[in-house]
């Protein structure tokens, strides 16, 4: 089986046991295939699957170039929410507050790296961190979503995104391979 990539945003160390108590008293109410390792937590910016050496160097070098064109940003979390179904959504997520620097950011990748062959998702970005996926049984609370937990307005910044390759059956899940440090001056985002 080849190894298969992702370019994301970690959460905060310090958020990552207020984010995993959260998830925990909502799996309570339901039962999930597969919940997230706490260590695993991410904010996705872009699926690349597997690729060939060449062309994840071709996407390291791209990265790296839009990375260093790019200044921190905040973010914060705003709640629970889920995809599918409000009882038993397929996926149970913390939302985040919508960002020009998040949506920007993820806009930059995609043009960066399109290029290279990289098979693009249709669908509009939907921001997220995934906390459990692929429901089994049981009911969640009808409060999604939700500002449970002291979550919302909880912030970080962001000053780098990562290269990650997934790593089934191992915990944490997900091994960060490159970081793409952000340049460090402020300017605005259009």
């Amino acid at each position: 089986m080849s190894n298969h990539y992702f370019l994301g945003i970690p959460v905060a160390d310090a958020l990552r046991e207020t984010l995993n108590q959260a998830a925990r008293s909502y799996l309570t109410a339901a039962d999930y295939k597969r919940k997230t390792d706490a260590r695993d937590y991410h904010i996705t910016l872009l699926f690349l699957g597997a690729l060939a050496s060449e062309q994840r160097t071709a996407i390291v070098q791209a990265v790296h170039q839009t990375s260093t064109n790019w200044t921190p940003f905040t973010l914060a979390l705003s709640g629970i929410d889920g995809f599918g179904d409000r009882r038993h959504p397929r996926v149970l997520f913390a939302s985040l507050k919508e960002t020009r620097g998040l949506t920007g950011l993820q806009a930059a990748i995609v043009q960066a790296v399109a290029p290279l062959g990289v098979r693009l998702e249709n669908r509009p970005y939907h921001p997220h961190i995934t906390l459990a996926k692929r429901w089994v049984s049981g009911d969640l609370p009808m409060q999604l979503p939700a500002v449970h937990h002291g979550l919302a307005g909880k912030q970080w910044t962001v000053s780098a995104v990562s290269l990650f390759q997934v790593c089934p059956g191992n915990l944490p899940n997900y091994q960060q391979i490159c970081l793409f440090p952000f340049q460090s001056e402020k300017r605005e985002y259009s």
